[in-house]
């Protein structure tokens, strides 16, 4: 059987799409034989008299084959393996066959695909043995497919999930001419798939054949040339497929972390549909296209005509554009120029291109910040991203350190051995309940550090504990410091506590906490120092980080052993004082055992707190005070009707309280004469509240405190005692604890709402 014999296409892929979209297979079986089936994994679907519908959990290998299958589907693709039965000689020797996960075959493209996954997320694996295998059948292979597909391009990809593949596997691929691709990878392709349909193919070949020739492609164009900012550029108009074949369009995310520049936004569908729809309807656009040709270290071919004018800075000729697969970037005009994709003017139509030679990547970003109104229409953490791109080798020693920070902030959440892997929000990857940390956050707190330099015009102000001069050297310094305690601290606390997610409102791995553990961590190599136990400049990092794992552990011990509710007010805090108040109690807790450590500033937080926490908790206070009273007495009134102290007051509190109004009003003028309700305080009304019949015909339903469900009436009204408490100990110590400040901010949240 030929291969073309073994692939389905047409209606057949379709069918089978659907089928492998699912994680479950089904069966439908009588009814006497569902135990049998359920005995075996299955479980119940639908029940019908006569048969019931069951479903099973494909294995985890085999859903993410599917997933494979279908993203190459997706990507346009029109004749693939059906099955994971498919085989391939790879000798002549019809007998020796290779099983092939995936096979998908385009016009002009052949594609092998190995599906790698793991249920153990992020595990260490050796594939030397497999890919060196392939290595040796790799020829065999492709002689056997030539003979049906002589004219295509042929690759062979090495997909995986849940596996941290090491440098020399990733180094073997490379040298064996085959694709790696990570989830990252794959995410990125299914995302770009679900926005542009098979006209995300294009990405894919710019992808996998680079700077490879595309012999049937000879294409050259009437340009005119001229120069832009010491760049040599020329404008020419062109059909849109043409561009589309030869064009590449370089997102910001982790699949393409290694290519420069990427500044790009991903397409927006919604856009792009609108695009094509005003294309099919005869539109048009008559704004360029702007893109830099890269030539490598030949420059364009350009044939000028004789009819120039020699006065002219400008030039008319033949440019003859490269033959090769991602060979021009595309700095603006993506959606304009995909809109044609699936069009059947992409052939007929023609649109206008500026091309610069070879434009530096710096360049390029800049021009699609400023075309993108000044970087106000780019996204935050894009800006972010781009600008690690721009400033990193900045001659300005402040944006310098700025770039260097958006670096090492990157390479935490794109690094696989760390262990905030895929938890940073990079470019314009879509954030997730685990990837919910970004660059701004980090970058600050590494930026508003001692690690690095600071500097004001230009001139040094104070120099990094880790500042080499050098941003490379540097962040090999720091970077590795950085991960390292980050990798103790998760494996103190524990999978169950660094894996959640920003879905749990106690999580450690946020924002503020991150932050927060950073700065420790500069207070730490300050301290250590400062001590003579490090020399941050000269000591490799295994040692510096070998003297900090002793107070990281009292920061792991501190974070298991508090409460939920404690978590919940580090994580979430909001506004720019959340990070501070994470670091500044991680630093208390490790001040708690070893007392030298006292970093600068630490005591005068805490007592600046607490001078606010007790000076809102007497306002508080008052005004929870005044708001039970007016409460109570307005429901005492409708009951009994006013003046009627005897009816609802315990006999020793209305004498109490009649004696005081006495007292108070002998002698003086009406105006200032008092009530009772001046005298009342919180055990006051407590006791009212719960005297005779008052708590049930009244109370009850107002006053229970919502945590205390059961218990009798005091149980239920203790709240009044404890704020009483902590109103005495204020005028005695004229502090108040954080716990004791945040149940005042609670009381008085509550009864706002009722």
């Amino acid at each position: 059987m030929s291969i073309k014999e073994k692939l389905i296409f047409g209606d057949e892929l379709l069918s089978y799409k659907k089928r492998r979209k699912h994680e479950y297979e089904y069966v439908s079986v009588p009814i006497n034989k569902v135990s049998v089936y359920l005995n075996d994994g299955w479980q119940i679907y639908r029940e019908h008299k006569t048969i019931t519908r069951l479903k099973k959990m494909k294995p985890f290998d085999e859903i993410f084959e599917n997933q494979i299958w279908v993203l190459f589907c997706n990507l346009g693709f029109k004749m693939m393996s059906k099955d994971r039965n498919f085989t391939l000689s790879y000798s002549e020797n019809r007998c020796l066959t290779q099983q092939i996960d995936v096979f998908a075959v385009d016009d002009e493209t052949v594609l092998i695909i190995e599906c790698k996954s793991s249920i153990i997320k992020n595990k260490k694996q050796d594939f030397k043995t497999e890919l060196e295998a392939w290595h040796g059948k790799r020829e065999g292979l492709f002689k056997n497919i030539k003979k049906e597909f002589p004219n295509h391009k042929i690759k062979i990809i090495f997909a995986t999930k849940n596996y941290n593949v090491g440098k020399q596997d990733i180094e073997r691929m490379r040298e064996f001419g085959f694709a790696y691709f990570d989830e990252e990878r794959i995410s990125y392709y299914t995302a770009l798939a679900n926005h542009l349909g098979v006209a995300s193919r294009y990405q894919l070949l710019g992808n996998l054949f680079a700077n490879q020739k595309i012999p049937e492609l000879d294409y050259v164009v009437p340009a005119i040339s001229g120069k832009m900012g010491g760049y040599n550029y020329y404008s020419f108009s062109i059909e849109p497929e043409i561009i589309l074949k030869l064009g590449y369009v370089l997102h910001r995310n982790n699949s393409n972390k290694d290519s420069m520049p990427t500044y790009q936004r991903l397409i927006k569908k919604s856009r792009l549909t609108k695009i094509q729809d005003f294309v099919e309807n005869g539109g048009y656009f008559p704004n360029s296209i702007i893109v830099s040709i890269e030539t490598g270290k030949k420059n364009l071919v350009f044939e000028q005509s004789k009819q120039n004018r020699s006065d002219s800075l400008s030039k008319i000729g033949l440019l003859h554009l490269p033959q090769v697969y991602r060979s021009i970037y595309i700095i603006d005009g993506q959606h304009r120029l995909y809109g044609y994709s699936n069009s059947k003017y992409k052939t007929t139509n023609t649109i206008p291109v500026v091309a610069f030679e070879n434009l530096a990547q710096e360049e390029q970003i800049k021009i699609f910040m400023d075309i993108n109104e000044n970087q106000k229409a780019v996204p935050k953490n894009l800006r972010n991203t781009l600008d690690e791109d721009l400033k990193y080798e900045s001659k300005d020693p402040k944006e310098c350190r700025e770039g260097l920070a958006l670096k090492i902030s990157r390479e935490l959440g794109e690094n696989r051995d760390s262990p905030l892997f895929d938890r940073v929000i990079v470019g314009e990857n879509t954030p997730t309940s685990e990837r919910c940390i970004t660059l701004e956050t980090l970058s600050k707190a590494i930026r508003e550090s001692n690690f690095l330099s600071k500097y004001s015009n230009s001139k040094m102000i104070s120099h990094g504990t880790f500042d080499m001069y050098d941003n490379d050297k540097t962040f090999d310094k720091l970077y590795p410091v950085l991960l390292e305690c980050l990798q103790y601290l998760s494996e103190q606390l524990g999978d169950n506590e660094w894996q959640k997610g920003n879905d749990t409102k106690s999580a450690f791995v946020k924002n503020n906490v991150i932050s927060g553990i950073i700065r420790v961590i500069n207070s730490l190599v300050n301290y250590l120092s400062n001590n003579q136990k490090i020399n941050p400049l000269a000591d490799n990092y295994k040692k510096i980080v070998n003297e900090m794992k002793n107070y990281l552990k009292i920061i792991a011990e501190f974070w298991k052993n508090i409460s939920e509710e404690e978590k919940i007010e580090l994580s979430t805090s909001y506004g720019a004082g959340g990070p501070i108040k994470s670091c500044r109690t991680f630093e208390r807790e490790i001040n708690s055992h070893f007392h030298s450590f006292n970093p600068e500033g630490l005591e005068k937080y805490w007592k600046d707190r607490n001078r606010k926490n007790t000076d809102e908790s007497i306002i508080l206070l008052n005004t929870v005070l005044d708001s039970i009273k007016t409460s109570v007495k307005e429901m005492l009134d409708n009951k009994f009707g006013e003046e009627h102290l005897d009816l609802w007051a315990p006999k020793n509190i209305a004498t109490r309280l009649q004696t005081k109004v006495a007292e108070h009003n002998y002698g003086k003028e009406r105006s200032q004469y008092k009530d009772i309700w001046d005298f009342i305080d919180f055990l006051d009304l407590r006791e009212i509240i719960i005297f005779g019949s008052n708590w049930t015909e009244v109370f009850n339903k107002k006053f229970t405190y919502p945590s205390i469900c059961k218990g009798d009436k005091k149980e239920k009204t203790k709240w009044l005692e404890n704020i009483f408490e902590i109103r005495k100990k204020i005028e005695t110590t004229s502090s108040i604890t954080q716990d004791n400040y945040e149940y005042i901010v609670n009381i008085n949240e509550w009864l706002k709402k009722i």
